[in-house]
C-alpha cells in the first residue's frame, strides 16, 4: 500500500502521537534523517553504537560496546552484505535516533535501534519509524518490513505476529561441531526413548 494509505490504518491515537512529535522536533529547530549506505556506513554504525550505549543498554551493559567481538563481526557483516544501512534521525545536529536495516528479497529487515532517551519527550523513536514505514511503502523493491523479533510497542503500528522456529545447526566438517552434533542426536536419542517428545528439531547437513 501507499503511504497514504498505510497512514489511514494506523489507530487515531497514534496518527496523532507522530504528529505532535513531529511538531514538537519542529519547534526544537527541525530534524532531518540521514540514510548512509556504502563508504557512510562505519561512520554510522558507530554512531548507532555510541548511542545505544548512552542508554538502558549501556547502563546493563547489553549494548554492542560492551561486546567488542560481536560489535566487530557485526559492523563487518554490514560492511559485506550491499544491502544494509544505518537510518538516523538527527534533531539539529544531536543524534536522536537510529535504526541499522538490511534488505533481503522483497524484506527491509529491522534489525537494531536506538534513540536518545535525553530527547525521550519528543519520542524520536516513533518518528524515525513512521518515516521508514513512508520510505518503504513508497519503494517498489520493499513488500514488507521485518522486525525479527516481537515488541509490545510493535502492536501499536498495526503489526502481525508470524510463526518462528528454533533452528540448532552443527557444522560437520570441524572436528568439534561433528563431536558436539553428535552428543546433542545422541542426548534427543536418549530423551525420546525415555518417553518425552521432542518437536520442531531440524538437522542441517551444512
Amino acid at each position: 500500500m501507499g503511504a497514504d494509505e498505510w497512514w489511514r490504518t494506523l489507530p487515531v491515537n497514534m496518527r496523532n502521537s507522530i504528529r505532535k512529535a513531529r511538531r514538537r522536533i519542529e519547534a526544537c529547530g527541525g530534524s532531518e534523517v540521514v540514510v548512509s549506505t556504502a563508504a557512510e556506513l562505519p561512520a554510522a554504525y558507530g554512531q548507532f553504537v555510541a548511542l545505544e550505549s548512552s542508554g538502558w543498554k549501556g547502563a546493563e551493559a547489553t549494548s554492542l560496546s560492551h561486546r567488542p567481538a560481536w560489535c566487530e563481526l557485526f559492523g563487518a557483516f554490514l560492511g559485506g552484505t550491499g544491502t544494509a544501512q544505518v537510518r538516523s534521525l538527527f534533531v539539529g545536529e544531536r543524534l536522536a535516533a537510529s535504526q541499522i536495516c538490511v534488505t533481503v528479497g522483497g524484506s527491509l529487515v529491522l534489525i537494531k535501534v536506538a534513540y536518545d532517551e535525553l530527547l525521550a519527550h519528543l519520542s524520536p523513536g516513533n518518528v524515525l519509524m513512521a518515516n521508514l514505514v513512508e520510505e518503504c511503502c513508497e519503494d517498489p523493491a520493499v513488500d514488507r518490513i521485518d522486525c525479527t523479533v516481537w515488541q509490545s510497542w510493535h502492536q501499536r503500528w498495526g503489526m502481525v505476529r508470524e510463526p518462528t522456529y528454533r533452528l540448532l545447526a552443527f557444522n560437520h566438517r570441524s572436528v568439534r561441531g561433528a563431536l558436539v552434533g553428535a552428543a546433542w542426536h545422541a542426548r534427543r536419542l536418549i530423551t525420546w526413548q525415555g518417553g518425552w517428545r521432542v518437536v520442531g528439531s531440524v538437522r542441517l547437513e551444512d
